[in-house]
C-alpha cells in the first residue's frame, strides 16, 4: 500500500514537470507578440560589437535610436545592460507608433527583434512592409540561415 502511494505521488510530480517544460518550450509563448525576429550569429565571422552593428543597420533602415533606462542609473542610455543582455530601442523616423525593442544576449550575441506598431491592432500594409524589410535586411546582414521568425523560450 505504501509503495502504491509513493508511485502515485511520483507520477503526479513527473506529469507536472513535463507539462511545465512543454509549456515553456512552446514556439509562441509570448501571446500577441507575433512580430519577433531572432538572429543567431554564432556562425557569422565579421561581427565586431553587436550593439554597434545593430545601431548602424537600424539607422540605414530609417529608425532612430531611443534612450532605454538601466535600473542601475537614472538616465537614458543608448544600450542598457540588464540580466545578461544588452537592450536597445528604435523608433521609425516617419512614424512614432512603430518601435523595435532589441535584446542581445551578451554571452553569444543571439538577438531578438520585437517589432511593435502601437497605432495598429491589425497591422496594415505599411506596417507589414516595414517588418518584411527588417527581416530581409537581417537575412542580408547575418545570413538567411541565421534568422528565424517567432518568439520562443530561447529568444532573448
Amino acid at each position: 500500500m505504501y509503495l502504491i502511494a509513493i508511485k502515485s505521488v511520483w507520477h503526479r510530480c513527473l506529469t507536472v514537470v513535463f507539462l511545465g517544460a512543454g509549456l515553456l518550450c512552446l514556439p509562441a509563448y509570448a501571446a500577441g507578440d507575433d512580430n519577433v525576429l531572432k538572429i543567431d550569429p554564432r556562425d557569422v565571422t565579421d561581427i565586431q560589437y553587436m550593439p554597434a552593428e545593430i545601431d548602424s543597420m537600424m539607422e540605414d533602415l530609417g529608425y532612430e535610436w531611443m534612450p532605454v533606462h538601466d535600473h542601475a542609473v537614472d538616465h537614458g542610455l543608448e544600450v542598457a545592460r540588464q540580466n545578461g543582455q544588452y537592450r536597445m530601442k528604435f523608433q521609425a523616423s516617419d512614424n512614432e507608433s512603430v518601435t523595435i525593442d532589441v535584446h542581445i544576449r551578451i554571452s553569444d550575441s543571439v538577438t531578438g527583434f520585437y517589432y511593435h506598431d502601437a497605432g495598429n491592432d491589425d497591422p496594415d500594409a505599411s506596417s507589414q512592409t516595414r517588418y518584411k524589410k527588417l527581416k530581409e535586411r537581417l537575412a542580408l546582414e547575418f545570413g538567411a540561415d541565421n534568422v528565424s521568425e517567432g518568439h520562443s523560450f530561447f529568444t532573448p
